[in-house]
């Protein structure tokens, strides 16, 4: 009889798991030589002992780049247990002035030496430059209210080492044709209801399919999970739903609802997706669940090695 037959169905789906566990790692550690560190061009420190380090990757935003830290700089206020650091991967440094004008922490990583925006890594690199208890990992095209960090603050609690920074991981977005206005003066964030239950219409409410945006992480945790997975996922997607599946493993994740936080979501046309995350993604997904901690166990591995 052929061999094949003696293999129960779990035994094979098991095998199969375990292949792909292989696959991954495979291409992971051919991938890990380079450290964080070495990715640095260029860098402008103002502040690293912050007790929360805001952590902002940064690629081609134009105008809204400048608008959207105002209003987070705002909300900071004098509050000295934060500190901005911007990670800008591009071809020139082009918002370096605007981060010293503000005393924000700047890191350039030239992307012409590194094929293309890579989210995960500029985030990772995020922290190598602090001594930060927590890092908050902050999407370019947020837009925060003026009581979002004091919000923030409140959300943390005392047990929590993840919070999911605003109200059932949904935004209310902003469009193009509004962007404008908001980005000249002529109408305020502050005229737009913060309370989710305004906004009915299917084109101006969006249920994130995937948790993300911003992300309030403890640092032994952050780096207990292997941070985010620069070598799997490139430009940007699913780097974030995977940091999820792999916190929710270890730790429980608050969700910003006690008091309630929105966040504004500014229209931008899509660009620098990677071509395979999704595919990367699902992959990760169907491993069984030894497999599963057994990735994460040597990802965590491969990430501190490329701290140091």
């Amino acid at each position: 009889m052929n061999k094949l037959y003696n293999i129960s169905l779990q035994e094979f789906l098991s095998n199969e798991s375990k292949r792909k566990l292989d696959e991954i790692l495979s291409g992971v550690i051919k991938k890990s030589n380079k450290k964080f560190r070495d990715f640095i061009e260029y860098k402008s420190i103002n502040k690293d002992k912050s007790k929360f380090n805001i952590i902002i990757p940064y690629y081609n935003r134009g105008t809204v780049f400048e608008y959207v830290l105002n209003y987070l700089i705002r909300s900071i206020g004098n509050n000295d247990e934060f500190s901005i650091t911007v990670v800008e991967m591009s071809e020139k440094q082009t918002v370096v002035n605007f981060c010293k004008d503000r005393k924000i922490n700047y890191v350039w990583v030239d992307i012409t030496k590194n094929g293309k925006f890579n989210k995960s890594l500029c985030m990772n690199i995020g922290t190598t430059i602090s001594e930060s208890e927590w890092y908050m990992f902050y999407d370019i095209d947020l837009v925060s209210t003026d009581d979002f960090i004091s919000k923030v603050i409140e959300n943390i609690g005392e047990n929590y080492k993840v919070v999911q920074c605003f109200k059932h991981r949904k935004v209310i977005p902003i469009y193009e044709k509004q962007l404008d206005s908001l980005i000249n003066g002529e109408i305020q964030i502050s005229s737009y209801s913060t309370n989710l239950e305004d906004y009915k219409d299917d084109e101006t409410f969006i249920p994130f399919n995937a948790p993300g945006g911003i992300m309030l992480i403890e640092k032994q945790i952050f780096n207990k999970v292997g941070g985010f997975d620069d070598l799997l996922f490139e430009g940007w997607g699913y780097e974030d739903t995977f940091m999820w599946n792999k916190l929710s493993h270890f730790t429980q994740i608050k969700s910003a609802n006690t008091p309630e936080i929105s966040v504004f979501h500014l229209w931008h046309p899509k660009s620098e997706e990677g071509d395979n995350n999704s595919n990367i993604f699902e992959t990760i997904d169907n491993l069984d669940k030894n497999h599963l901690f057994e990735l994460i166990e040597k990802l965590s591995e491969i990430f501190l090695s490329r701290l140091n």
